[in-house]
């Protein structure tokens, strides 16, 4: 039947799972078993590890995007598969959103990069969203660990698991691989919410990423990631954000490196949507009087400027006007330091 021996029980399980499929299916099984490969996740490197559970995987898997296709190749995602459909609690993580259960969710996402599957091309879907398994890591781990997280389940339902919303799958899912990659995310107190729940004072029904709950100057208080098509920013959003900041260490806006490029590239398509190279924008006045209006912020981001704030404010604010722009002007100012690529 194959290359690698298996255990009598182990072959029973298999033979008697493959009688239940099409006989298309069970050569097509066999086929993927049997093909020589060089990459060590290709499924006929593990032929004494297949089980009745893992054949199911495979159909699942070949159910979701075809027969005789990579993915039922990769003996890594085939695994996971197997512990997902094994395990109810693991299964549940995946009953949300428009997707509805594990088989849709693997229906929805196949179409993205696996382990045995070829490079992909650069800004395609695969090369963006990444591979399954770590699509699978990534939803299924930050679910147990952040389900309590007040509106995680909000944000989980609505992005990562919108069927019929390309856009809010890939930014849903870059904010779980930057959840599941940096630590600091793990403490955060509140997820997908409207400012004005914690910060009154933000006008606008603006929503942000991820707070982490610090309130110290120098703290950092809101990731902001930013992976569908963002770039310019939501400057309504970005105001926001600036009404409820004090330094700009607080912030973090961290955009994917698959569409925005290097750090230099996404500063400069902020610093385009603030400065045209000789004067502020209509939105670098907006978020100049929404910094200006922010004492504290004020005061952080103009303490090296030589402006005495116990002056009149008609007096220092032309002079603020003018620091604002000189830093704006430059992308090398530490102004665009909350300005992150991952």
């Amino acid at each position: 039947m194959c290359k690698a021996s298996l255990s009598n029980l182990t072959l029973s399980e298999v033979a008697t799972q493959l009688t239940t499929y099409a006989p298309a299916e069970i050569q097509a099984f066999l086929s993927d078993i049997n093909t020589a490969s060089t990459i060590a996740e290709h499924i006929s490197k593990h032929i004494n590890q297949l089980n009745g559970d893992m054949v199911k995987a495979w159909k699942a898997m070949t159910d979701a995007a075809n027969i005789r296709t990579a993915f039922a190749r990769d003996y890594l995602l085939l695994q996971k598969i197997k512990n997902i459909r094994i395990d109810n609690t693991k299964s549940a993580a995946f009953n949300y959103g428009t997707i509805g259960n594990f088989q849709q969710f693997l229906n929805t996402y196949n179409t993205v990069n696996c382990n045995t599957c070829p490079k992909p091309a650069a800004g395609s879907d695969p090369d963006i969203f990444g591979k399954l398994t770590d699509i699978l890591d990534n939803t299924l781990g930050q679910y147990q660990k952040h389900q309590n997280t007040p509106n995680f389940i909000g944000f989980y339902r609505g992005k990562p698991f919108a069927k019929d919303a390309r856009n809010k799958r890939d930014g849903g899912q870059f904010m779980l691989r930057v959840m599941a990659n940096d630590a600091r995310t793990s403490s955060v107190t509140n997820i997908d919410q409207q400012f004005d729940s914690i910060f009154p004072q933000v006008q606008g029904n603006y929503e942000f990423d991820m707070y982490t709950g610090n309130q110290t100057d120098n703290g950092l208080w809101f990731i902001e990631c930013k992976s569908t098509d963002e770039l310019p920013a939501d400057m309504g959003q970005l105001t926001a954000y600036f009404s409820a900041i004090r330094n700009i260490s607080n912030l973090e806006y961290i955009f994917n490196t698959k569409k925005a490029g290097t750090a230099p590239q996404a500063k400069e398509a902020i610093q385009k949507q603030l400065y045209n190279g000789t004067a502020l924008t209509t939105m670098g006045s907006t978020l100049f009087n929404t910094i200006w209006a922010n004492t504290a912020l004020r005061e952080n981001m103009f303490k090296d400027d030589g402006i005495d704030f116990t002056q009149p404010d008609n007096i220092i604010r032309p002079i603020g006007l003018v620091k604002f722009q000189e830093k704006v002007n430059s992308i090398l100012n530490p102004f665009y330091s909350f300005i992150k690529v991952k």
